[in-house]
């Protein structure tokens, strides 16, 4: 069957998350360190020619396939002295950021 990857069994027992993907980005990396061109290797494993992209960034960047760490918690953007001016204002009135700049 032409255009249609062959899929051991082993790849098959983990096709149900992360360990298939990893494995699928090892193989995508070996082939580009092989010499494979990226719209080569991406046709080859049925992925698109930005994954093996972003993949190969990512490996030469980290040294690891492993995908970068997701959600998390963000800390605040105002902090310390800048935060508590504008807690300190925020009850007194409607607040716009015209208002406290002209009373600078």
């Amino acid at each position: 069957m032409a255009g249609h990857n062959h899929i051991d069994a082993s790849t098959e027992a983990s096709m149900d998350g992360k360990a298939f993907i990893y494995g699928l980005r090892e193989r995508a990396i070996s082939r580009i360190e092989a010499g494979g061109s990226v719209r080569a290797v991406a046709a080859s494993l049925s992925i698109s020619p930005s994954c093996v992209v972003k993949w190969s960034q990512r490996f030469r960047a980290t040294g690891s396939v492993a995908p970068g760490k997701m959600g998390g918690h963000k800390p605040r953007i105002l902090q310390g002295a800048h935060a508590n001016w504008l807690w300190e204002r925020i009850p007194y009135s409607d607040f716009t950021l015209r208002r406290p700049r002209a009373r600078r």
